[in-house]
């Protein structure tokens, strides 16, 4: 388990990335495209009338919450994807 934790936090060191980061990124891609197309089809089915039976509390707190939780994907998957950035290893 520990060895897990330790190969996950080494992405983050300049130089270092995952073995497939054009896999990675198309993945994020394709999360990021689900994560809008949900918060569409809410809005425009709120619009044609459908009730989704949530309060816009709700769904604006689940808006915030998505984008928050796919804002930190997309920039932990930037520095693990890319051997250019990183936290330097000199320490």
């Amino acid at each position: 388990m520990l060895q897990k934790l330790q190969a996950f936090l080494d992405l983050f060191k300049k130089g270092k990335e995952v073995a497939n980061p054009a896999a990675w990124k198309s993945g994020t891609i394709g999360v990021n495209a689900v994560a809008g197309t949900l918060g569409a089809v809410a809005v425009v089915a709120g619009s044609f009338g459908y009730d989704l039976n949530l309060s816009q509390e709700v769904v604006d707190q689940a808006a915030a919450g998505i984008i928050g939780f796919v804002g930190i994907a997309n920039a932990v998957m930037h520095v693990i994807t890319s051997a250019r950035v990183g936290v330097s290893s000199n320490s």
